[in-house]
């Protein structure tokens, strides 16, 4: 493979995936003993509401008790794997992949963090949930670009940020910026992680930004140390 590739951060972007009108040059792909077969894709449709992945083949489709399907789509060179539900002649349904790889075609450089790297932002939260309606939480960062973030948000606070009436971005680290920056949640996933020899269990959370932040600006916040 050339370039990078990186997991779909929300429903809307799987969607996009896998919703095309042009398949060509798509296939499934299953392993018989030592043989790779393929079959061409005439069609595909993904259901969010069933969670299931509706696939129409070239041809019929011949069941050897295999639990997983491999799919191949030209669109980004994304290269899922889904478990089978079912099939009848020509067509077969899968549930929704749970294994997602797709090429990354965003133009911003994005800057990846470790837990042991310990970079942390601010964002404060307005939410009636709260007994505090405005409130700033020090989360740790997975990874940021001029356009977005992802952060490592806990299961306590999960509620709070997904039903917070404002979301700003205030603090890189301890500094802070001159103007806070709104965001807005896009995706709020399971997500565990070890840190210090344990593991952690929380939530990985994505968000968009409403202003740009300077190169220079994430640069120098990523070099620290």
């Amino acid at each position: 493979m050339t370039g990078t590739y990186r997991e779909p951060e929300s429903k809307k972007e799987l969607y996009s995936l896998f919703n095309r009108e042009n398949c060509e040059g798509a296939f499934v792909w299953l392993m018989r003993g030592q043989r790779r077969v393929t079959i061409p894709i005439e069609a595909m449709e993904l259901n969010l509401h069933s969670e299931t992945l509706y696939l129409v083949l070239e041809e019929d489709y011949v069941f050897e008790g295999e639990t997983f399907i491999y799919i191949y789509h030209p669109f980004r060179k994304t290269i899922s794997k889904a478990r089978y539900i079912a099939h009848h002649e020509k067509h077969l349904s899968v549930l929704i992949p749970d294994s997602v790889r797709t090429l990354d075609t965003r133009i911003m450089p994005r800057f990846k963090f470790k837990p042991a790297d310990e970079k942390f932002v601010t964002i404060r939260i307005e939410s009636e949930l709260m007994k505090n309606t405005s409130q700033e939480l020090k989360c740790q960062l997975i990874d940021i670009s001029q356009n977005g973030l992802a952060i490592c948000v806990t299961h306590k606070n999960r509620e709070y940020v997904k039903n917070s009436e404002v979301l700003e971005l205030t603090h890189l680290g301890k500094i802070p910026l001159p103007k806070p920056i709104k965001i807005e949640n896009v995706y709020m996933r399971p997500f565990s992680f070890k840190f210090r020899g344990r593991k952690v269990v929380a939530n990985r959370a994505g968000f968009s930004l409403d202003a740009h932040l300077k190169k220079f600006v994430i640069a120098g916040f990523a070099d620290q140390s």
